[in-house]
This record gives C-alpha cells, structure tokens and sequence, in this order.
C-alpha cells in the first residue's frame, strides 16, 4: 500500500501553518532561556520582532530542518546568547554575517553545508567551543578564527573540501586551545605535527585521515614525522582515526607525556617496539583494526590500566603482558583470529601486586570461549545448528576457560556472566576462592541447569543477580549462607518453581526482586519472615503464583513493595492490613482483583505512603452503577503525606470527584486510560506541581486547570481525541514546561495563553 504525496499546495501549507505556530508561541515565552527546534516543514524563522524578542535566550539549536533556508539577521540581537547549534539543515546555506554580533557566544557547532564570512569571529570574544564537522562544502576556514583567542575545542572534522593552507602553523596564535580534532586529508602532517609542537596548552588531539591518498597507504609515513611532538611535556591524549598506513611511525614513542592512546578503523597490523617509551601510559584502545599481534614491549608499560582491543585481527597477545602488575582491565572482543590466553597471565594473580579487576575475552570466534567479567559474554558466531556433541565441547571449553580466568583474578570485586552454552560453574576451587567478590550477575546464561553450592563461600558478596537462566530449576540451600548479602534479584528465570528455605537466614537482606519467573510457586511464611532488615521487595510477572505469605507483615521495615501483573496472585486479605507496615512509602499494586473501596480504604490508614502507582483500578462486579463512586478516595482526604499518584489503566470515563481531596498531592500522572475527562474537582490539588497525562482517551480538560496556581509542569501526550486546551491556562504564571504531542485532533491553542509572556 501506498502512501499518497502531498500536492505543493498542501506542502505550502503546512510550511505556512509551522512558521506561524512558532511565531505565536515565541510571542508567548519571551523569558525563554533554551529554545530547541527540530522541524522538516520549517522554510523560515519568524520575522527579526519575534525572534530578537527573546531578550533571555542563552541556548538555540536548530536541527534537521530539513527545508530550512535562511536565518534572520535578528539573530545577531540575541545578546544573552551563550550556545548556537546549528545541526544537519541541508538548505541552510548562508549564514548571516550578524552572528559575528554574538559577543556572549561562547560554543558554536555548524554542521551544515555552507561557507562562513571570513570575519565572522573577530568580534566572538568569549567563544570557548567552536565544531565544523561534517560540511562537504566549506571550502576554506575563515582567517579570523585566528582572533577566537579564548578557545579551547575546535572540531574539524569531514569536511573533505576545506583548505586548511598555513593555518596548522598559525594555530599557536590560539594560545588557551586545549583540545584539537581535525580530518587530515588535505593537510600536510609534517606541518601539522610541527604546528601542534608549537601548541604549549594543547592537551587532547584526534586526527581523522579519510580521504588520504592511496601513495600514503602505499609508502607509509616518515619514522621521525612525530619528532616535533618529543618535547611537548602537556600533552596527554592521542586518537588516531581511520590511518591507512600498516605501521604507525616509531617517533610515536618519544611522546612520553602521553596518557591516552586510541587507534581506531585503521589499517596499522603492528605497533612499534619503540611503544614502551610511552612510560605514563594507562589505557590502550585498539578498535577496528588490522593489527595482528603486539609487541612485547607493551610490557614495560608500567603505569598501563586499560588495555581495550575490539574488532582487530589479534592471533595472538603476548606473555609480556603478565609484566603489568598495575593492570586492571583486560578487554579482548570480535578478535576471531585469537586462540589462546598465554599461561603467563596466572602470574597476575600474585596476591601482592595483583589489581586486576576485569578480565574479559569475549565473542571471539576462533577462542570459542567468552567469559565475561565486567560485562557480557555470548557466543555471537555459533554455528546455526550444531550437533549435541558440538554443543557439549563448547560448554566444556567455556567452563574450563572460566575456570581458568578466575583464576588469574583472585581479587575481582565485580564479576558479570553472559554465555548461552555456559551449563555449570566452575567447582569450588575457583569461584569460592573469590574471597574479595562483591557484585556477581549471572545473566542469559540460557543453558545453565544448576549453581555449585561453593557459591555460598562468598562471605562478602552483597549483590547477587540471576536472570534469564532458562534451564535453572532451583538454587542452592547454600544460598542462605550470604550472611553479607543486601540484594538479591531472580528474574525471567522461566524453570525455577521455588526458592530454598534457607533464604530466611538472609538477615542482612535489604532488597528482593522476584519479577517474571513464570512458574514460581508460593513463597514459604518463614522466607519473608527471616528477612528482617528487608526495604524493598518486588514480586511482578510471577503469572502462575497463587498466594501472598502473611509474614509479609512482619517486615516492619520495608518501604517499597511492587506487586504488578501476577495474573493469579490472591491478594484480598492486603489492603486491610496495609496498615500494619509502618515504613512502607512506596506502593505499587495491581488492583483488577481488588475491592477498589477497601484499596483506598487501606492505603488511608497508611500514615507513612508517600507514592502509589495504582494499575487496573475498575468497579465492583457487583455493582450496577458503570462508574466508580464519587467518594471513593475520600479516604485519602485526611492523608497529609501521600505526594504523587500514579494511576495506569483506570477504568471508566471520568474519576471520582473526590479526587479533588487529595490536597497534598504535588504529582499526579494518569497513563493508558479511558477516561474522557477530569473533574471540575481537580482544581483541590492546591499542591500539584506536575500533571501528565499520557495514552488516554481525553476529550477535553476543565477550566478549573487555570487554578492550579502551583503547576509548573504540564504533560499531555497521546491523548490523540483532545480537541483543545482550556483557555484558563492563561492564569497558570508559574508554568515553566508545558508540553502537549502527539495530540492528533488538536488544531488551536488558545490565544490566553500569551498572558504567559508576562
């Protein structure tokens, strides 16, 4: 099916409609301070007394304005001005000589396709920021950028057309520059490398070569073209972008102030030996590129961190790596020709010097092998349709692999598992001997059936989390053991029918996630009841569990409690013994299989509810009215400390008027509902600050919205049936965001609301 075009008349018109919109609501917000405009119909900014009206304006962006042609010389006017950003408006081609009249500018980010008056930023004092990327078409850099002497980041990159002539030698003229990215494609590197020498404050340098002549790739660069660079004592970071070179120069070692080296979608295979004299060293990124082995000087980078290698041809890293006793994060991934681990990383995990932290070899190929530590670790190049005997292989070889690298990271704090073929844990001999770790996620390890019971030696892990773990069906009694354990998150595990016993013994426990573990089964009264210091507790998705335990009510502490989505949970014994949860300030609960009286009933006796978010709250079976009583929250009348409400799913066409009564209430939000309307009541939230509506069925809203006198934030979004907004709006003077989208049958705003401007 097709989509009919709109003729050039109807283009017009919406052209027409867009400028006169944005005419009318800048008319309205003339103490804007951050103006941001993103539209495809937009051909023209309203005349210079709209636009130069805006005498507070600190921030304009005008992005993908597609037919966007021109800006107004009133730009010039907006003297607060600090930030213009100018992004991807492929008409917008001149640009008015009177942003040279923007003496509070102090960033500028033109990526569009137009040239710039040669004197535009000799009278731009105070510009600090200055990015021209991305503009085919600029053809020469403007000379007075020379006079920009308060700069400090200048961005030039892809422009493939510019001219750049002497200015390299002349950009020590910019005496406060401190960062420099530029494409290198038409400059001669030579002079660049000299010029930045003369750059004493520079700091941070990225050089893009796209676009560099094939002869270059062919013969390489000079050995000594880094030369100039030796006797910089300040810089400190280097990225070098798209080198098509097989060999970076080994005058790249005599930059001995460098922290930082990033080499990315390059064509280098191999870094020089001369790399170790790189001594202040403390991460190495290598992303994207050729390179097939390291040197084995990188071993005498004695300050070296962080080594990241991504999506290279690595074979293989070499034994030398186990010299960098300071080492904290090894990170190989998408390296599908590496194979091994060399052994002489076990040396790392020399109690007396090891601070290796993260140790990861992930989605490799070739390795087959990915355990994850600090983050994921899948298996992305699986064959299709591998026989089960190719199956078990790999899970062995991940184990085995696993087993390995623990051990090589006996003080790891943090250790995160992601990996499909992973069915068992390693023994006990090397996960229990994580002695240090306090953070372990097992996450998508979809073939794991069972956790060792070694992993109740962890005395101090305080964070524990399963998810997505298919195949498991239970968990270890060992668990209970955790004594130091203060959350413990199981979820999506689609297998797992019941939790040990022996969790009653968590004490320590301060939160419990128990959401989307389809067929878990009623929790035993003595687990909950075990759980003294618990604060949060979570149970959502769980679709097969039937029963609540009432020891529930002896945790006095807690505060927040989600109860969301189980289709089978029996809760009508809750809302009446509410009360006898003192801390509890936070309630989430699904209300379809509850008594809506006896909910609000409840939580009036809640002294200490601060926040409730409501879901499926609709009328008494029972009942013949087809609405909800008017009175049904006048329990809540008297509750002085409920703030914000939440109310998703509401069924009916209108709330209860005693809605109204709920004067403490700051936050009121109603999301997915059918209601047509609100209450003439509404205006009794005295309190309310924010107000959203979002995916309902509202038709139109009170006037009584005007005495909301304190609302600052209005949101209606998706209510595709609201046919226009009362004109008491006007009267909110405190509003500062107003946000109405997406609202299809709207077609006016009312004109009242340009009281706002005063």
């Amino acid at each position: 099916m097709s989509v009919p075009q709109p003729s050039m008349d109807q283009v017009a018109a919406q052209q027409q409609a867009t400028c006169s919109m944005l005419e009318f609501l800048l008319s309205t917000a003339t103490r804007l301070q951050h103006l941001r405009l993103s539209c495809r119909n937009l051909q023209e900014l309203p005349a210079a007394d709209n636009l130069a009206q805006l005498s507070s304006l600190r921030s304009l962006t005008i992005s993908e304005c597609s037919s966007l042609q021109e800006l107004p010389a009133s730009i010039g006017r907006l003297s607060q001005l600090t930030s213009l950003v100018l992004y991807a408006c492929d008409e917008l081609v001149d640009i008015p000589r009177s942003i040279g009249r923007l003496t509070a500018l102090q960033e500028l980010k033109y990526t569009c396709l137009g040239d710039l008056e040669d004197g535009v930023f000799a009278g731009m004092a105070a510009l600090r920021t200055l990015r021209i990327d991305f503009n085919v078409a600029m053809r020469a850099l403007p000379r007075s950028l020379l006079q920009a002497s308060n700069l400090q980041k200048l961005s030039l990159l892809y422009n493939h057309r510019m001219k750049f002539g002497s200015v390299p030698s002349q950009l020590k003229r910019l005496p406060k520059l401190r960062s420099l990215r530029i494409s290198a494609a038409n400059l001669n590197l030579a002079r660049l490398f000299k010029g930045m020498a003369a750059m004493r404050g520079l700091r941070s340098v990225t050089i893009n070569m796209v676009g560099r002549d094939k002869r270059t790739a062919e013969q390489g660069l000079p050995d000594d073209i880094m030369m100039p660079l030796a006797t910089h004592t300040g810089l400190t970071s280097l990225t070098l972008d798209d080198w098509r070179i097989r060999q970076l120069p080994a005058s790249i070692g005599q930059l001995a102030s460098l922290r930082s080296l990033k080499i990315t979608d390059s064509s280098i295979r191999s870094l020089p030996e001369s790399i170790a004299g790189l001594t202040g060293l403390t991460p190495l990124s290598l992303n994207g590129c050729r390179v097939q082995t390291l040197p084995s000087s990188v071993g005498q980078l004695g300050q070296l961190q962080s080594m990241y290698i991504d999506h290279c041809d690595l074979q293989e890293l070499p034994a030398s790596l186990a010299q960098l006793t300071g080492i904290q994060d090894i990170t190989v991934s998408h390296c599908d020709y590496l194979r091994t681990v060399p052994g002489e990383l076990q040396a790392l995990q020399d109690a007396e010097v090891n601070r290796l932290h993260n140790l990861a070899i992930e989605r490799t190929d070739g390795f087959k092998r990915n355990p994850r530590f600090g983050g994921d670790c899948t298996f992305s190049h699986l064959d299709p349709d591998p026989s089960p005997s190719e199956i078990a292989a790999k899970q062995r070889t991940t184990s085995s692999a696993l087993g390995f690298l623990l051990s090589t990271a006996t003080h790891l704090q943090q250790l995160r598992l992601s990996c499909e073929n992973l069915e068992e844990l390693p023994a006990a001999d090397s996960l229990g001997q994580l002695s240090d770790l306090r953070s372990l996620e097992i996450s998508e390890c979809r073939s794991l059936q069972e956790l060792p019971a070694s992993i109740g030696s962890l005395s101090r892990l305080t964070s524990l989390t399963i998810c997505e773990c298919d195949e498991l069906e239970e968990l270890p009694e060992s668990l209970g053991d955790l004594a130091a354990l203060q959350e413990l998150s199981i979820s999506n595990c689609m297998m797992l029918q019941e939790l040990p016993a022996s969790l009653a013994g968590l004490a320590a426990l301060q939160t419990l996630e128990l959401d989307g573990n389809t067929y878990l089964g009623a929790l035993d009264e003595e687990v909950l009841a075990g759980m003294t210091s618990l604060r949060q507790l979570s149970i959502s998705m769980c679709t097969t569990m039937r029963t609540l335990p009432r020891s529930l009510l002896q945790a006095s502490n807690l505060q927040e409690h989600s109860l969301l989505y189980n289709r089978d949970l029996k809760l009508g014994w809750l809302p009446g013994q509410l009360k006898r949860l003192p801390m509890l300030h936070t309630l989430k609960i699904e209300a379809r299989k509850l008594d809506a009286a006896a909910l609000f009933k409840g939580m009036g006796a809640m002294k200490g509810l601060r926040s409730a978010l409501l879901e499926g709250v609709k009328r008494n079976k029972k009942s013949k009215e087809q609405e909800l009583p008017d009175d049904l929250m006048a329990p809540l009348a008297g509750h002085t400390g409920l703030t914000s409400l939440h109310l998703s799913s509401w069924h009916g066409k209108q709330l209860p008027a005693s809605i109204g009564q709920l004067a403490s209430l700051r936050s009121l939000k109603i999301t997915g509902s059918s209601i047509v309307t609100l209450p003439d009541s509404i205006s009794g939230l005295t309190a309310l600050t924010e107000l959203r509506m979002e995916h309902c069925d509202v038709r139109s809203l009170p006037g009584s919205l005007g005495q909301l006198l304190q609302l600052k934030m209005l949101y209606i979004d998706h209510c595709e049936d609201l046919l226009e907004l009362p004109a008491s709006l006007g009267a909110l003077t405190g509003i500062q965001h107003m946000n109405v989208s997406c609202c299809r049958s709207l077609r006016v705003v009312p004109d009242e609301l340009r009281a706002l401007r005063r």
